[in-house]
């Protein structure tokens, strides 16, 4: 699977990847290209009815693609977008889950999907984020279609107060530390989570950190620092996110979504509201 073969790239699919085409009839998977891009790629993976490619030049670049903000895209699996202005990324997501919902769904005939976005704020508005570790112990991402870990220099999803932190943090290889989460809410509190297979307390300094830190393993939860929870906030109402708790990541977004529910459609006490994903 070491050659290299040339393709034009059909249409982006869901998880970010471009589809296309091989002589066989074959799916080829390739990721960060941009439809009716030539490109020359890789064969790393094939199976009996697809295949998934990594990219290795494009030679027809679209009129659609700039330069990634990003110095990891390509290599981090987190951010598939970056090559699309923010405008054509929701032209590209409308159009891919309109299919899934003709294609899955079987709705057809559906009106035209319309993407409540952020404006402005394609970045910085995380306010959580998962980091895995290297064997020597540094802070870093999953490589795209990998379980492989790699450390990083920047991150531009998450919000401010989270980029602040995680640069300072230095734990250094620990057996059985997993992953840590960084987490931010209300007023900038913050709460530091690890994930670790080891039932003992972990020997971690949060001199100069304002940082709440909570240790989970598989008999709970440790308190190591501060608080084993912070707060959010959502149109003045406060909520109480634990260190295990989901919460929308992005805030503003949630705000939003809230929003419109109180006012599209009109609701009473005989409905009920489903958040769906």
């Amino acid at each position: 699977m070491s050659d290299t073969i040339e393709v034009r790239v059909g249409n982006l699919v869901y998880g970010g990847d471009a589809i296309s085409r091989l002589a066989d009839g074959r799916a080829v998977f390739v990721p960060f290209a941009i439809s009716g891009e030539m490109v020359r790629l890789r064969l790393i993976e094939e199976k009996a009815r697809f295949t998934r490619a990594e990219l290795v030049e494009v030679l027809e670049p679209s009129p659609m693609r700039i330069s990634a903000r990003c110095c990891h895209f390509s290599l981090c699996g987190g951010c598939h977008y970056q090559h699309l202005s923010y405008s054509d990324q929701l032209i590209a997501k409308a159009a891919i889950l309109r299919e899934q919902l003709d294609r899955l769904g079987g709705l057809i005939n559906l009106p035209p999907v319309e993407i409540a976005s952020t404006p402005g704020l394609s970045c910085n508005y995380r306010n959580h984020i998962q980091f895995h570790l290297t064997i020597e112990g540094k802070l870093g991402f999953q490589k795209v279609h990998s379980n492989q870990t790699f450390p990083i220099e920047e991150c531009h999803l998450p919000v401010t107060s989270i980029n602040q932190i995680w640069p300072r943090i230095d734990i250094g290889p620990v057996p059985g530390l997993e992953r840590i989460s960084v987490r931010s809410g209300w007023e900038d509190d913050m709460l530091l989570v690890h994930e670790c297979s080891d039932l003992q307390p972990l020997d971690f300094s949060v001199e100069n950190l304002a940082i709440s830190v909570v240790q989970k393993n598989p008999s709970g939860n440790l308190i190591l620092a501060g608080s084993d929870h912070l707060f959010m906030e959502v149109l003045g109402r406060q909520f109480r996110v634990s260190s295990t708790s989901f919460f929308q990541v992005n805030t503003l977004q949630a705000t939003a979504m809230v929003k419109h529910t109180m006012v599209y459609p009109p609701l009473n006490d005989a409905m009920m509201v489903v958040d769906v994903y």
